[in-house]
C-alpha cells in the first residue's frame, strides 16, 4: 500500500474517532436563538404596519409578536412563555400572560400567526437541517524582503508595497461535525481580483449547501459559477439600486445570523500564517504561488498527523471541542 493511501485511511479513521468522541456544543436552534430570529421577524412586520394615532402602547407590538411566535413554535402555554422571557431578561419589562392572550385574541388571530410561524421556520431551516456551509474567502501571504510595484501612483512615483501572493479557499464547514474542509483553492499575484480567484475555487468545490462570501466576491463571475449549485448568501456592495436579478435574490435571502458563521473560516488562514510561519521566500511569481498552495497542503498534513497522534491515544487526555480544520 502506498504512502498516500495509508494517509487517506488514517485521515478517515481519525475523523470518525473525533466525531464519536468530541463534545458537542449548544445547538443553534435553542429557544434563545429562536427568540432572536423571531424578534427580528416581528420588527420587520411591525415596520410594514401603519402606525395609529393615540396613546402609545405599554409594550411594543414586536415584543407581543415575537413572544406569540415563540409560544406557537414550542407549543408553550402563555404562562410558560412569560416565564421564559422573565428568565432570559429579568430586568426588562414583560407583558403578562393575560396581556399575551388578549393580544392574540384581539389583534393577531390564528391565520396571521400561522403565516408568521411559516416565515420563522423558513429562516430557521438552514439551522434545523444542519446543512453544510461553503465559506469563500481570501488572504494575502507575504514574501520575505520582497517588494511589489503597483499600477497606481503615490505622488509622482508608483506605489511600492510588500510583495505577497493572494490565496483564495473554498472551505466546507459542517456545523454538526464541526469540521472545516478546504475543498477548492486558487492563487494569484498580489492584489489579484477576488472574483476571478473565487470563481476558480468554486469550480473545484463540490456543489450543495449555503455559500457565504463577503462583498469582495459580489461579482457576475462568482454568481455565474455558483448559480444552481449553492444557496447564495453574499454580502452586496453598498450604493446604487440592485438591478441584477441574481443580486436581488441574494439580497432577499440574506440572513445576518447565518452570514456571521463566515468568520469560522479565518481559523485556517490564521494557522497558515502563525503555526506554519506562512511567509513566502524570494522566488519568482509562479513559484511563490505554488508555494502558497503547498502551505495549505502542509497544514493539511499537520492536521492529519495530529489526528493520527490522537487516534493512537497520545492526545486523548485533551478534549476536542472546537472546530477541527482538515483537508480532503
Amino acid at each position: 500500500m502506498s504512502l498516500v493511501k495509508v494517509m487517506r485511511v488514517c485521515l478517515r479513521i481519525g475523523v470518525r474517532v473525533v466525531l464519536c468522541a468530541m463534545v458537542r456544543g449548544k445547538q443553534v436552534y435553542r429557544p434563545k436563538r429562536v427568540f432572536a430570529v423571531a424578534l427580528k421577524l416581528a420588527q420587520e412586520v411591525e415596520k410594514k404596519r401603519e402606525r395609529k394615532r393615540g396613546r402609545p402602547p405599554t409594550y411594543p407590538d414586536h415584543l407581543y409578536l415575537s413572544l406569540l411566535i415563540l409560544r406557537s413554535y414550542y407549543n408553550w402555554t402563555y404562562r410558560e412563555t412569560e416565564a421564559f422571557f422573565r428568565d432570559l431578561f429579568p430586568d426588562e419589562p414583560c407583558p403578562s400572560f393575560q396581556a399575551l392572550h388578549w393580544y392574540m385574541r384581539k389583534k393577531l388571530g390564528e391565520e396571521e400567526l400561522h403565516k408568521l410561524l411559516e416565515l420563522l421556520k423558513e429562516r430557521l431551516r438552514p439551522f434545523l437541517e444542519k446543512s453544510s456551509l461553503l465559506i469563500l474567502d481570501s488572504t494575502g501571504i507575504p514574501q520575505r524582503g520582497k517588494t511589489q510595484e503597483l499600477k497606481w501612483m503615490r505622488g509622482r512615483f508608483p506605489r511600492v508595497v510588500q510583495g505577497h501572493a493572494r490565496l483564495c479557499l473554498a472551505i466546507r464547514y459542517s456545523q454538526e461535525e464541526k469540521l472545516l474542509l478546504p475543498v477548492g483553492m486558487s492563487v494569484g499575484e498580489g492584489y489579484a481580483p477576488d472574483p476571478l480567484l473565487g470563481a476558480k475555487a468554486l469550480s473545484a468545490a463540490n456543489p450543495g449547501g449555503i455559500l457565504l462570501a463577503d462583498a469582495g466576491f459580489d461579482s457576475g463571475k462568482v454568481y455565474k459559477e455558483a448559480e444552481g449549485k449553492y444557496t447564495q448568501m453574499i454580502q452586496l456592495k453598498g450604493g446604487g439600486k440592485v438591478r441584477d436579478p441574481r443580486r436581488r435574490e441574494t439580497s432577499r435571502t440574506f440572513r445576518l445570523e447565518i452570514y456571521r458563521l463566515r468568520a469560522v473560516g479565518e481559523g485556517i488562514f490564521g494557522a497558515l500564517k502563525t503555526r506554519l510561519n506562512g511567509r513566502l521566500r524570494n522566488l519568482s511569481a509562479s513559484n511563490t504561488q505554488k508555494e502558497a498552495l503547498l502551505l495549505v497542503v502542509c497544514y493539511a498534513l499537520r492536521v492529519l498527523l495530529a489526528l493520527f497522534r490522537w487516534f493512537l491515544g497520545l492526545g486523548a487526555s485533551r478534549p476536542m471541542g472546537r472546530a477541527i480544520p482538515t483537508f480532503c
